[in-house]
């Protein structure tokens, strides 16, 4: 109820089209809670429509926008294409790509971004830069090692499996769209699965929903023995999953979902903003984007992933993820970390000094609890 709640207040509140939302215990691949937007009621059939009976946040793929950044800078971090503390260094205003002719603009210019920040602050002129050196076939292995372009295997009907085509099927320009988040499909529970990776240590575990059934005296008979997270499969090793972790750690603190930030937990995340594709494939319309947030919390031991998508939001209230759906996903964060009785996170540490040195504004006063509510109030909240 939870989940369902904190969307249909988010897509009320936004005058949202439709949204979903996935809620996942990164070590076990349970699936907490599955919410979509607008719902219905099961015992009245009749007043519902098919479109709303659809389990969207795995029937429908959509192209993901930002949130696809961190499963591209993780293999690159792990594979060595460029470490987190490499700055690369930001044209006066837009960026035209080797790969491609048409401009890469940022919502804030930078002069230039280590790539820590490369994340924090969601840069697509960073991220074609680190798509240039990564190449097709390193970006097309890292996506499909998290998983995308496949079912996740969850045990609930007409899964899609979303799209990340043949590498062989890439031209040159589809490095710098990819690399933003699109000409790839992913569904809301595929994106929600390959976050649990960052969450514990690297593995992709297998969505799961039926705990057991329950014997004579009422008691749950497991139906599938929780996996074990050892031995799923590695999308990233154990050491870049911590790194990229803690990373995104800074996208709340300081990046572009500091609405999020909570008084209690530290939370990892991650957000998107995505344009809508016109119908026929002609383009991408100027008013319509989906709006997400991925995130995970505590950072120092999660207990919980969520993926919380917005489609199409009134533009004339606001429109980026870390407006729409970054304070929903927080809220819902907050509410399910109180239900399971979650102690309180330590405070976070700022960054290593090597990597403070190369961040982009850097203060580390930011970091201090008290100073917590007072970053979230004023810091803007973009992309």
């Amino acid at each position: 109820m939870i989940a369902e709640e904190e969307l249909a207040r988010t897509c009320k509140e936004f005058r949202a089209d439709h949204g979903e939302v996935v809620v996942m215990d990164p070590k076990t691949g349970e699936v907490l809670a599955l919410a979509n937007y607008p719902t219905f009621h099961p015992q009245n059939l009749g007043d519902s429509t098919n479109d709303a009976r659809r389990n969207r946040a795995l029937t429908d793929p959509y192209e993901p926008g930002s949130t696809i950044k961190p499963f591209i800078v993780g293999p690159a971090v792990a594979g060595k294409v460029a470490r987190l503390d490499t700055v690369f260094d930001m044209p006066a205003s837009s960026y035209v790509s080797s790969l491609r002719n048409k401009p890469v603009t940022d919502v804030h210019h930078y002069d230039h971004l280590a790539l820590w920040d490369v994340l924090v602050k969601s840069s697509n002129v960073g991220m074609t830069m680190l798509g240039e050196r990564m190449g097709k076939e390193k970006i097309h292995h890292a996506l499909r090692g998290f998983g995308f372009g496949r079912q996740t295997g969850i045990d609930l009907p007409a899964e899609d499996p979303g799209l990340v085509q043949p590498v062989g099927k890439w031209a040159n320009s589809d490095v710098v769209s990819v690399v933003q988040g699109y000409a790839v499909m992913v569904t809301p529970l595929q994106l929600a699965r390959a976050f649990c990776a960052y969450a514990n240590g690297g593995r992709l575990v297998r969505p799961t929903i039926v705990k057991g059934v329950l014997d004579a005296d009422g008691r749950v008979v497991s139906r599938v023995q929780p996996g074990n997270v050892e031995i799923m499969p590695e999308a990233v090793d154990p050491l870049t999953a911590m790194e990229i972790k803690r990373v995104l750690c800074d996208v709340v603190v300081r990046g572009t979902a500091t609405k999020a930030r909570s008084r209690t937990w530290n939370i990892f995340g991650k957000t998107g903003t995505a344009h809508i594709s016109n119908k026929g494939g002609r383009g991408y319309n100027d008013s319509k984007y989906t709006s997400s947030f991925l995130a995970g919390a505590p950072a120092e031991d999660p207990r919980i992933v969520v993926a919380f998508i917005v489609h199409e939001p009134d533009k004339r209230l606001a429109h980026f993820g870390g407006a729409v759906s970054a304070p929903g996903a927080s809220k819902l964060i907050e509410r399910t970390l109180t239900y399971l009785q979650v102690p309180p996170s330590p405070e976070l540490q700022p960054p290593p000094a090597y990597i403070a040195s190369k961040l982009y504004s850097y203060d580390p006063k930011v970091y201090r609890s008290s100073d917590a509510a007072q970053a979230a109030r004023t810091a803007a909240a973009t992309d």
